[in-house]
């Protein structure tokens, strides 16, 4: 494989030239993977759409009760934008079966005044023979005490508990959108319902769609693993989005001088999910 690191972006591509996808990775608000392909070249994240232009295909983003890193404006009194700001390159693997890029990431707000975690982040990507396999890790210090929270949109449950958005965040194409009726959730080796999986801490999870604009509609699909139990967020409908994050449950608090580390590994595919993926 063979990596092209650019001013402010990175390209993962196989050696038959085929693009597994570009990780912005100094964007002005957050880093982010867009497009991200599968191994027959169809692209499954849909970044900056019209109605919600602060999702950015693949991207990780955590919300504080006084800085908001998600939607990138301010959507409650009192609270800062936030801005995941890239420092410097650490390590860079250009070709190899394995392709990695390592960077030291600030959160702060657009002032600069509420330095809150700095982050190291390694991507690193290989061509397998069921698809395209990546990581995505980062460990976390903590440079202030910090209170992460819910959205005031988390999505409410019968229970009258809520399932909140934030974390590692797909957001995929409209053609994964479930009113089409031809999306597959597979939680941790069984196919289900988003009613039923949303608010569950899997170790697995598959999502995988039919491509329109084919003469015979292929379908792809992604497959997460996390290391963690974070719990799950999931709907398709109106528009299709998928995110694994620590305080998807409820408020999580830390203190300065605490630490935290992510540890995702996602499998990009074609066709019904391989083997063993789901």
């Amino acid at each position: 494989m063979k990596l092209s690191v650019g001013r402010d972006g990175a390209e993962f591509a196989s050696d038959r030239g085929a693009v597994a996808g570009l990780y912005h990775f100094d964007n002005p608000w957050k880093p982010y993977l867009a497009p991200l392909n599968s191994p027959a070249g169809h692209n499954l994240m849909l970044a900056m759409s019209h109605d919600h232009k602060h999702q950015r295909g693949l991207m990780y983003a955590l919300r504080a009760k006084d800085v908001n890193w998600w939607e990138e404006r301010v959507v409650r009194e009192g609270e800062a934008i936030g801005v995941v700001r890239h420092e410097r390159l650490d390590a860079v693997r250009t070709t190899g079966q394995t392709l990695s890029l390592s960077h030291t990431l600030l959160w702060t707000d657009q002032a600069g005044a509420l330095d809150t975690f700095r982050e190291m982040r390694t991507l690193s990507c290989s061509e397998t023979a069921e698809g395209f396999a990546w990581r995505w890790e980062a460990k976390f210090e903590v440079l202030r005490d910090a209170e992460l929270v819910l959205s005031q949109w988390a999505h409410p449950r019968s229970d009258g508990s809520k399932v909140n958005y934030h974390g590692l965040g797909f957001r995929f194409i409209r053609d994964f959108d479930g009113a089409f009726k031809q999306t597959k959730l597979i939680v941790d080796g069984a196919e289900t319902t988003v009613d039923e999986a949303i608010g569950a801490r899997p170790k697995v999870v598959t999502l995988t769609g039919v491509l329109d604009g084919f003469e015979v509609a292929p379908r792809a699909g992604v497959t997460i693993r996390q290391s963690a139990d974070h719990p799950l967020f999931i709907m398709t409908e109106p528009y299709p989005l998928l995110s694994l994050g620590p305080s998807n449950l409820g408020p999580v608090s830390f203190r300065k001088g605490d630490s935290f580390a992510e540890d995702f590994q996602f499998l990009v595919f074609d066709g019904e999910p391989p083997a063993g993926a789901a």
